[in-house]
């Protein structure tokens, strides 16, 4: 054929891979980042809110210090949201990113789809945003269940996760008797959130990507402010420190300054710092080690943080940024 390959024409102006497929992948991460006003919203390349003058916050995105030591921070941070509801550039997403988002709502739906079945999925008169602390909150809940063994209603979060990286599996799903099974802590605030919002007890079921016949369940509610897993109270984990994170972010979005920075910078810790990181299963065995050795602590989060090279260059604290 006289007329090139679509893929060469359309690459032929870059530095593209070599090899075949490797260049197909290439292609595809291009089409992904040139994608807007889709009905999907992951594969939008601007988020839905950057053009609205009144801004809302989905409770997943929420985060918090445990304590309120920043050390010991789980879930977003509040400037990372930030940027993502006001027009900043980060780091263009990849076909990994969206993959793996598709394969979480495979799951999801097919479990939505089980629980419809089995008739347990009920309806409740509650809207899905609400004003919290000054923010306009928008529900992440999958769905309402009725549980007939205690006659009780619930929010459910489905939550698919790898099954065969060893730190999900030892905390999900441990060999050993004598570990305890405990949810895993970035998505706590999530929950906490959600139990502010409808005042109704919550439960993530964790389904295994690879295997979906593993399946953890677990129940929160809130005593004394704190979270509760299990009926038993979480220390550290408070309605005040969903409330404080609310308040940096309204603070923010009223005057349109960027937040603080929540994750620390790296920055090698002491001994008390590791053992509280290692107490609150933030960090494992592995990297408890690296870190006695002396090697810096780097936040996940910050890592793989698609405006990290923006969020570096400015101060840790409220900053003004002309829009």
């Amino acid at each position: 054929m006289k007329e090139e390959h679509i893929i060469n024409q359309m690459l032929k102006e870059e530095e593209t891979p070599v090899n075949f497929f490797d260049r197909v992948n290439f292609l595809y991460d291009k089409y992904l980042n040139t994608l807007n006003n889709e009905t999907k919203k992951y594969l939008n390349m601007e988020d839905e809110r950057t053009g609205m003058d009144k801004k809302y916050l989905f409770t997943s995105e929420l985060g918090l210090n445990i304590y309120d030591n920043p050390i010991l921070r789980v879930g977003s941070c509040e400037r990372e949201i930030y940027f993502k509801i006001f027009p900043f550039t980060g780091l263009s997403k990849t076909f990994k990113d969206v993959e793996s988002i598709e394969k979480d709502e495979l799951v999801k739906n097919q479990w939505l789809r089980k629980l419809k079945l089995a008739g347990v999925i009920v309806d409740i008169e509650q809207g899905s945003v609400k004003d919290l602390h000054g923010i306009k909150l928008k529900s992440s809940i999958d769905t309402f269940i009725y549980n007939f063994n205690n006659n009780e209603v619930a929010g459910l979060l489905i939550k698919p996760v790898n099954d065969t990286a060893k730190s999900i599996r030892n905390q999900l799903w441990s060999d050993y008797d004598n570990v305890k099974p405990t949810p895993l802590r970035v998505h706590l605030p999530e929950v906490l959130s959600l139990l502010i919002f409808y005042k109704l007890p919550i439960k993530i079921l964790y389904v295994g990507k690879n295997n979906s016949g593993l399946m953890r369940e677990f129940t929160f509610g809130i005593k004394d402010k704190c979270l509760t897993i299990d009926g038993e109270k979480v220390e550290g984990i408070t309605v005040d420190g969903i409330a404080k994170s609310l308040g940096i972010l309204r603070k923010a979005i009223e005057e349109k300054v960027v937040p603080p920075r929540a994750y620390p910078r790296p920055r090698i810790l002491t001994t008390t710092e590791i053992g509280s990181l290692v107490k609150e299963k933030l960090i494992n065995k592995v990297e408890s080690d690296r870190l006695v050795k002396g090697d810096e602590f780097k936040s996940f989060k910050c890592l793989s943080c698609k405006y990290r090279e923006i969020c570096d260059s400015l101060e840790d604290g409220f900053v003004s940024i002309n829009l």
